[in-house]
């Protein structure tokens, strides 16, 4: 069975991706208010912009359950070198083709002008090293924690055969949690913030994956198998995203310094227990995830990912400049005009970038059976 592949897995899949698109089309159109009985709706909706939180969840699951049913893994750097090679081919084609694409738009098809330094930066998934505001595709940056997360992935599963897995995980989300205290106490502002976007401060996410993917394959369930479960770790996201507000992420006291601490500590929690709820507990809800459509755009999330910012970007500015209507409404419209289109678009940069590295791993594996 491809872990990967996993249906409510793909359907989580399709939820982050729609909401990176729509929370970028609301800040396109200036994060416009919809209040009703004096609720802000649109910031409600807006929880579920924190999509690439909820991929590093789904990434770290993902990576942990291919190593552990593959019980014949042994590591080394044979080992590692294999494994990033594979990282390399599933996530490289397509992300070096958008990069060139982004880039070459962002100067009007002057080739001439072309940044060069920008893009190898986010070639060499090392674009989150640098504090420079971006040039063009500033969802980019994920790709460099992605990949970052990649290369020490060995180190943590090496640590953990060594150790306990109990020992390694609670060490690992308490150094996480005491460089984002530290961090959080220097209360930057900077537009492109390294610290946030580092894999220190990230990598609580791919832990929570981690974590989640070991109860899963316990069996250890039985506590996530019910409605509260689900409310409690609904209410942990929330309380999440809450925190990761500009509201807190501006304040220099020690309820700020609190919030930037545990704002992905709890986030990332919250996505771990829904998950584990949805896995284990059949119910409407994953009924819904494991939807044609859900899985279909799960499916293609990665390429939708890539190119959601060029689609989103260009018809924000089209139907803002055409259609004279309220801003809440022009967000929504603008937000299934780019599903439309992005859709297709994701279909064929799958067909031609993605498609071929499941068909030779798929192969592979019946070679080897």
């Amino acid at each position: 069975m491809d872990k990967s592949r996993i249906k409510v897995l793909d359907g989580f899949r399709a939820i982050a991706i729609l909401g990176v698109l729509w929370a970028h089309i609301w800040m396109f159109f200036g994060n416009p208010d919809f209040t009703v009985f004096q609720v802000n709706i649109a910031q409600l909706i807006s929880f579920f912009g924190t999509g690439v939180d909820l991929f590093f969840v789904i990434s770290g699951f993902c990576m942990y359950l291919m190593f552990k049913t593959n019980t014949d893994q042994t590591i080394n750097w044979g080992w590692n070198l294999r494994y990033l090679s594979k990282r390399w081919l599933r996530i490289a084609p397509a992300f070096y083709i958008a990069i060139l694409v982004y880039g070459i738009i962002s100067v009007n098809f002057n080739v001439l002008q072309f940044d060069l330094s920008y893009a190898f930066k986010n070639a060499l998934f090392i674009r989150n090293f640098f504090p420079e505001s971006s040039l063009y595709a500033p969802h980019f940056w994920s790709l460099s924690t992605e990949w970052q997360f990649y290369l020490i992935l060995s180190f943590i599963l090496w640590l953990i055969q060594r150790h306990s897995f109990k020992t390694c995980l609670t060490f690992l989300v308490l150094l996480c949690l005491m460089f984002r205290f530290f961090m959080a106490l220097t209360n930057s502002k900077d537009e492109f913030n390294i610290i946030n976007y580092s894999l220190p401060s990230r990598l609580i996410e791919f832990a929570m994956g981690i974590i989640m993917a070991e109860l899963f394959l316990s069996q250890r369930l039985l506590h996530f198998q019910n409605i509260i479960a689900l409310i409690f770790g609904v209410t942990l996201a929330f309380t999440g995203r809450v925190f990761l507000s500009a509201y807190f992420h501006f304040r220099a006291d020690s309820m700020g310094v609190f919030a930037r601490t545990f704002d992905l500590f709890l986030l990332s929690a919250g996505y771990a227990i829904v998950i584990l709820n949805t896995l284990s507990l059949r119910s409407a809800f994953s009924r819904f995830l494991e939807s044609g459509v859900m899985t279909s755009i799960g499916k293609y999330s990665y390429s939708m990912y890539l190119w959601h910012w060029l689609v989103a970007e260009k018809l924000s500015a089209i139907v803002k400049s055409v259609l004279n209507l309220n801003s809440f409404v022009a967000v929504n419209i603008t937000f299934f005009l780019s599903l439309i289109l992005l859709y297709p678009m994701s279909l064929i940069s799958y067909k031609l970038f993605e498609a071929p590295y499941f068909r030779k791993r798929y192969s592979l594996s019946s070679m080897k059976k």
